[in-house]
């Protein structure tokens, strides 16, 4: 099934704010992993995985930070999508944001 760009509604949100989230996705979530890294007691970043800060009472920060940084991505591949043409229009949004649908 193929779409005509004319058809499709206007969203609001400019494509260089989607771009920008998607840069902004990577230094955002190193950034919240290491500062909970090097403040939660008994955390070693040579062994523990960024994944074990989702648990106990302070878990929902990196549970926050995983969302955030994934709906970030997102937007970088609809940007993306917006922006390029020809054959990496189909398959280029893939690469950030696999979630979203080529086509």
């Amino acid at each position: 099934m193929t779409t005509n760009d004319s058809t499709l509604p206007a969203t609001g949100i400019s494509t260089r704010a989607l771009l920008t989230g998607g840069a902004v996705a990577g230094p955002l979530y190193v950034a919240v992993w290491l500062v909970q890294a090097f403040t939660r007691e008994g955390f070693d970043i040579t062994r523990h995985p960024a994944s074990l800060l989702a648990n106990g009472g302070p878990g929902w920060i990196q549970t926050a930070n995983f969302i955030v940084s994934g709906l970030l991505s997102i937007a970088a591949g609809l940007g993306l999508r917006r922006t390029m043409r020809g054959r990496g229009r189909v398959w280029g949004p893939w690469l950030p944001a696999p979630s979203v649908s080529p086509g």
